[in-house]
């Protein structure tokens, strides 16, 4: 009985043991199917796909109704992913190759892959594996999917902006920069290296802005102190020094960059070099204001025009824009009733004057000169006209009303000197003809009246007499026109005596010949007579004798270098020196003792008649004076005329 009842005890303990291991059991199934309920309701309700992927890398089962890659769940279930022909060559082995390694339980990391999608167009997964065992077998793996298409775009978006940014920060012509309050400079592109003359980044970022970076009048304070206080900088113009000591000018934008509390961290900014800028608008400030001294203070005058066009674009008017100083001296028009008016109505003529001109040039913009007489103000003026931008002109003008009465006086005066040499020319043939009839004339009066007094002494001889009365007369008229020829030869017109100023004649011969002897490129030097006495005499001699002395050295200037006439008085004792001094080239040594003979000239056919200097011997022969000539060949001459001084 005693050992079937312990029997029995093993036995109720056994069954309460049985029965807690039941109930464990129990418990466990439930947790299982709750655990399993919960992975279940993960699973289905995942937003990343999920492949379970048995140990060939068949698709067992998915939790998407259609998955990333387009193709719905029964078109993946129990098929092999590399059968999928979603995996490029190269991604298939990495994808075969990652799959291996995740059942030989080995960690994998977070890939990426891209793959086909059913429609054709590419697109990013990121996939991690985990193992399936049971019963410490591995059955197979866990694929979880999720796309990346959008991060990947955005990351290849970022990679390509940050490229175009590290392209253009390294390209650009502009410098870019950040540098810290205190001066350092913690960023600069290539660009700014090179504008401040280094060789790196690494060496222009030893410099300290705060001490050696800005030239004195732009001192980085007070860059600093504006920027803080307004946060950014637009436009400023400043002035760095660079390496070598060189200023170079900049304009800058920049900005504060500061952190959550509003402490400044860096500037970062723009630069861009102004330098050739600054001195492009400095050249044309000079340039400018030479412009305006010059415009304001030149003697000839100046005036800007606008054409004025009709409605069918014909030029109808011109209005003046501006004028200065000169064109209110020389035309007497006040600077404010020029602006604004137009021409027709101003210089009162009712059309335009020389609109004709001024609209052909600004058209064409193609400049012209004229020279022409104004009738309204009785002057003369040389006018040149050009075009600073179409519809537009200019005309620079001077006032050539005296030039032109000079030039006319010096027309006279030459038709007059040709007229006196023609006259004397026609007095040197007559004194030479009188002088060859003189002696046969005498003979035959001479023998006329023996013949007479014969005559007188026989009868009967009245009517041979008065034959002969009458050939005596003839012979006396004869004689009387020989006397006229030597009469006219030697210009018995008696010479008109008045009271001479030297200086006055050598200023009045000057004028007559300033225009000549600048085309001739002759410099008349006439020293200063203003201190010798007046004298007496006749003023046309010495007109002449300047006037044909300066004449021939204009005509021995060749015009083709720079060349002078000096011309100096003396008083010496009771008589007056002049001296015509050139440099045109002088005189032939075998000609020196035939220049004062008549008619006799070096000059080309056509350019001299030879008579000049043999007038001005004669008059200086008759009020008892002279004149010698010293030269030598290829330097010049220089001409001595000595008279008496009559005061």
């Amino acid at each position: 009985m005693g050992g079937s009842e312990k029997t029995k005890q093993q036995l109720l303990e056994e069954l309460n043991v049985l029965q807690a291991r039941l109930a464990e059991l129990e418990r466990s199934e439930k947790a299982l199917r709750e655990s399993e309920q919960k992975f279940r309701i993960l699973f289905e309700n995942a937003n990343d796909e999920i492949l379970y992927l048995d140990r060939s890398g068949r698709i067992m089962e998915m939790n998407q109704e259609e998955s990333f890659s387009g193709y719905k769940r029964e078109e993946l279930v129990g098929k092999n992913f590399s059968e999928l022909g979603i995996f490029d060559g190269q991604e298939l082995s990495r994808m075969q190759e990652i799959f291996q390694e995740t059942l030989n339980k080995n960690k994998t990391r977070l890939k990426d892959f891209k793959i086909r999608h059913k429609d054709g167009r590419s697109i990013y997964i990121e996939t991690s594996f985990c193992l399936v065992e049971k019963d410490g077998q591995i059955e197979g793996a866990l694929f979880i999917v999720r796309d990346v298409t959008r991060r990947k775009r955005v990351e290849q978006a970022l990679q390509e902006s940050e490229e175009r940014f590290r392209d253009i920060f390294e390209n650009a012509v502009l410098g870019l920069y950040q540098t810290t309050p205190d001066g350092r400079i913690i960023l600069s592109n290539p660009a700014l290296v090179r504008m401040l003359g280094y060789s790196s980044f690494e060496e222009l970022s030893r410099r300290n802005l705060e001490k050696d970076g800005y030239a004195p009048q732009y001192p980085r304070a007070a860059f600093r102190e504006r920027i803080e206080r307004e946060g950014q900088v637009t436009g400023l113009e400043a002035a760095w020094i660079r390496k070598d000591g060189t200023t170079l000018f900049i304009r800058e934008n920049a900005a504060a960059v500061r952190d959550q509390e509003g402490n400044t961290l860096y500037y970062e900014g723009t630069v861009e070099d102004i330098t050739e800028q600054k001195r492009a608008v400095e050249a044309l400030r000079e340039s400018e204001a030479k412009f305006r001294s010059m415009y304001s203070t030149i003697n000839e005058g100046m005036a800007l025009h606008e054409i004025i066009y009709d409605a069918t674009g014909q030029a109808v008017d011109y209005r003046i824009i501006d004028v200065n100083p000169a064109y209110e001296t020389i035309l007497d028009i006040g600077r404010d009733k020029a602006i604004g008016s137009e021409a027709s109505e101003l210089y009162g003529t009712g059309e335009p004057p020389y609109l004709d001109i001024y609209a052909k040039v600004a058209a064409t913009r193609e400049p012209a000169s004229f020279e022409t007489y104004f009738a309204p103000m009785e002057k003369h003026f040389n006018i040149s006209v050009f075009s600073p931008h179409k519809g537009r002109f200019a005309t620079v003008f001077s006032d050539i009303t005296e030039r032109k009465r000079v030039e006319a006086e010096l027309e006279q005066y030459r038709d007059k000197m040709v007229l006196a040499k023609r006259l004397a020319t026609l007095g040197t043939i007559g004194a030479t003809i009188a002088h060859q009839l003189n002696q046969p004339l005498t003979v035959v009066r001479l023998m006329l009246e023996d013949v007479q007094a014969e005559l007188e002494k026989t009868p009967g001889t009245e009517s041979l007499r008065e034959n002969i009365r009458e050939g005596l007369g003839a012979t006396a008229h004869a004689e009387a026109i020989v006397q006229r020829f030597r009469d006219f030869a030697r210009s018995p017109v008696p010479p008109v005596i008045e009271e001479i100023d030297l200086q006055r004649i050598a200023d009045r011969t000057f004028l007559l010949f300033s225009e000549s002897a600048r085309q001739s490129r002759l410099q008349l030097v006439i020293e200063d007579m203003s201190h010798l006495p007046k004298i007496n005499g006749d003023p046309s001699d010495l007109e002449q004798i300047f006037f044909i002395l300066i004449e021939n050295a204009l005509q021995a200037a060749d015009g083709e270098i720079d060349q002078q006439l000096a011309i100096r008085a003396a008083l010496r004792d009771d008589r007056l020196e002049l001296e015509f001094c050139d440099n045109c080239g002088g005189i032939d040594p075998q000609d020196l003792d035939r220049i004062f003979e008549p008619f006799f000239t070096t000059k080309p056919r056509g350019q001299g008649t030879g008579l000049g200097l043999s007038i001005v011997q004669q008059i200086l022969t008759e009020r008892g004076g002279a004149i010698r000539v010293e030269s030598l060949v290829g330097q010049g001459t220089t001409f001595f005329v000595d008279l008496p001084w009559l005061t």
